[in-house]
C-alpha cells in the first residue's frame, strides 16, 4: 500500500514510510542534532512521535483515510542514540469496538532495540 507522509510535524522530522501492509507500518527518520536532549541523544518526544506515526501508518492500511485517534501510548525505553537511522515497526494486534491496539518496536540502523511500546487508537463514527 502507497502511503505518503502529509503531516507538517513528520516532515519536519524527516520520517519516511518504508513499509505499509495488512496493519504493519515501518518508517524512518535520520539522527539529527536539532532533535536531542541536551546529552546528545534524541530526544524521547522524537521517539515517541517516530512510534506514533508508525502506528498511523498501519491503521491507514487498516481503516484508509478515515479519521482516528491516538487514546493512548505507552512507551518503555531501552537505550539511547547518537547517530545514524531510527526506525519504527507497528502492528494492529487486535481490534474491539472502535478501538485498536498496536505493538511498537523502536530500532537504530544496526537492529538495535531502543523503544518499545503500544498504542490504543481510537475511530470515532463515520459521519
Amino acid at each position: 500500500m502507497k502511503i505518503k507522509i502529509k503531516a507538517p510535524f513528520e516532515k519536519l522530522l524527516k520520517m519516511e514510510i518504508l513499509e505499509a501492509k495488512d496493519g504493519f507500518g515501518k518508517i524512518m527518520m535520520p539522527y539529527s542534532k536539532e532533535f536531542t536532549n541536551p546529552h546528545g541523544f534524541i530526544h524521547g518526544g522524537v521517539i515517541c512521535s517516530l512510534a506514533d506515526t508508525a502506528v498511523a501508518v498501519a491503521m491507514v492500511t487498516k481503516c484508509g483515510e478515515r479519521t482516528f485517534f491516538t487514546a493512548k501510548l505507552d512507551m518503555e525505553f531501552k537505550s539511547t542514540i547518537q547517530d545514524g537511522e531510527i526506525f519504527a515497526e507497528a502492528r494492529i494486534i487486535k481490534r474491539k469496538g472502535k478501538f485498536f491496539f498496536s505493538g511498537i518496536e523502536v530500532k537504530d540502523g544496526k537492529e538495535k532495540l531502543l523503544a518499545t511500546g503500544s498504542a490504543v487508537y481510537f475511530v470515532p463514527p463515520q459521519e
